[in-house]
């Protein structure tokens, strides 16, 4: 699958079609990438590495805030230009009318899983990118 095709897919199916249902509502916690973000909740945290675990508090605003500005990625960027974070929260949403569960590292990565079918999108906050190396 090319960029263009993954990327208009993704576009489609998880900006498109929620925002149909969500063009009415505020526009005060939707962000950029994703449709109105709504009830989140933090269901669990991991911890990798027990030297991080104090440094990374999740709070629900938090969680949303991520949601908002988070941009759909491929395995390919998040290798490529952001660190994967070894602690994580994860936790529950209903976004453009849709649920989903999610998970944010402290690395600026997460993930967002459709409830209704388990279709998976990677996310990455676009402020985390990491300076690119080698182009």
């Amino acid at each position: 699958m090319s960029k263009s095709q993954f990327v208009m897919k993704h576009f489609i199916l998880l900006v498109g079609i929620p925002l149909l249902g969500a063009c009415s509502k505020s526009a005060e916690n939707r962000g950029p990438a994703l449709a109105l973000v709504e009830n989140v909740v933090i269901v669990d945290s991991q911890t990798r590495d027990p030297a991080a675990k104090d440094a990374f508090n999740l709070t629900d605003q938090q969680a949303v805030n991520f949601l908002n500005s988070a941009q759909i990625v491929s395995g390919r960027e998040i290798h490529d230009y952001f660190s994967v974070g070894s602690n994580s929260y994860s936790g529950t949403a209903t976004i453009g009318g849709m649920d989903f569960e999610w998970t944010i590292t402290n690395g600026g990565t997460g993930s967002l899983t459709r409830v209704l079918d388990g279709e998976m999108y990677q996310l990455a906050d676009p402020e985390q990118r990491e300076p690119t190396q080698v182009e």
